[in-house]
């Protein structure tokens, strides 16, 4: 849910997006900064009412005890880990196609790479030896 504001908060705060979410279409579309979205919030209902909770320091003993973080992450770093390799596999698997074309092209730069030194091996054109030659090329 958060996600999903932060989100949305990106792209009416972005020039490009911000066209789309404008409530009045029989005014004309003009653009408003972050500034001066932040300005707006701090002087609504809402965000009075946030700066009043901030005002004044959290009682950590009127809280919940697990809802409070005791360490530093909060969550076992095995967890933390499975999360960033599930997400890594996410990832992969939304990029399969560039993933496969790079490995094919991986493949065939090397069979070539292979073929070349064979056919250059076959030949024995650059290390024979041949001493007339003022130049020796030791291999």
């Amino acid at each position: 849910m958060l996600l999903e504001y932060f989100l949305f908060f990106c792209q009416v705060t972005s020039k490009k997006d911000q066209a789309q979410y404008w409530a009045d279409p029989s005014k004309p579309y003009a653009f408003v900064s972050v500034a001066e979205i932040a300005k707006a919030f701090k002087n609504s209902k809402f965000g009075r009412y946030v700066e009043s909770l901030q005002s004044h320091p959290y009682d950590k003993s009127k809280g919940h005890p697990s809802a409070l973080a005791r360490t530093k992450y909060a969550v076992p770093r095995w967890d933390i880990a499975k999360a960033c390799f599930a997400r890594e596999l996410l990832l992969m698997k939304r990029h399969s196609f560039l993933y496969i074309f790079r490995t094919c092209q991986v493949r065939l730069k090397i069979l070539s790479f292979l073929y070349w030194c064979s056919l250059v091996i076959e030949n024995h054109t650059w290390y024979t030896w041949n001493l007339n030659t003022k130049y020796h090329i030791f291999f």
